[in-house]
Order: structure tokens, then C-alpha cells, then sequence
């Protein structure tokens, strides 16, 4: 028996040798490490990984561009419609573009054909 605060009480111990108490603080703050390395550090991406990343998502909007519509649930027909539109409208800008310095280049070509005649 040994003196407590509340009187006499019967000896206890732990059960476990200080060094035992180390191995496994030690084992369980490696395995920590290695989840927060697995966790944070893995999921960063280098930059070629991100723009690989990029690139595979435009592969995405072709294939959904090019998909049968009937297999294609809403999220995805919505998506292959935004990027249809997204083509379109570049498609129309790059026209609009191109048909203004053709209509300059006939009208010179016009005025040049007028002066040989005359």
C-alpha cells in the first residue's frame, strides 16, 4: 500500500515500460507524417500536370461536343451546349474579322481594275 492524497491506496502501474511508450509515440507520429505528406504534399500539382490537366479537359468538351446527346445526363448536355456556343461565337468573331479587310482588298481591287480601264 502507498500514501495517496485520499489516504492509503494499492500500488498501480501502467503496465508499460517508458521505452515501450517511445517506440509507440514515435510510431504513431510517423504514421501522422506520413498521412499529412500523403494528404497535402501528393495532391499538389506541378505545373505540366496542371496544364496536362487543362488539356485533357478540353479533350472532354470534344468528346461531349461529339457525343450521341440521348446518353448525355443534363450537367453534361448543358456543358457540351456552352461549349458548342463557346465555338460558334469564335467561329463568328474570327468571320467577322476576316470578311472586313476582304471587302477593303476587293474595293482596292475594284478601284485598281476601274483606273486600268479608263
Amino acid at each position: 500500500m502507498v500514501d495517496g492524497p485520499f489516504g492509503e491506496s494499492p500500488e498501480m502501474g501502467i503496465g508499460f515500460t517508458d521505452t515501450a511508450l517511445l517506440v509507440v509515440s514515435l510510431a504513431g507520429f510517423i504514421m501522422l507524417g506520413s498521412l499529412v505528406y500523403s494528404i497535402i504534399m501528393l495532391r499538389l500539382q506541378s505545373k505540366e500536370e496542371f496544364e496536362k490537366k487543362q488539356e485533357e479537359e478540353l479533350d472532354y468538351d470534344e468528346k461531349l461536343a461529339n457525343a450521341d446527346v440521348t446518353t448525355l445526363n443534363r450537367a453534361q448536355r448543358r456543358a457540351r451546349a456552352k461549349h458548342i456556343m463557346k465555338q460558334e461565337r469564335r467561329i463568328a468573331t474570327n468571320e467577322s474579322n476576316n470578311e472586313a479587310p476582304e471587302d477593303e482588298e476587293l474595293e482596292n481591287d475594284d478601284n485598281n481594275n476601274n483606273q486600268q480601264h479608263n
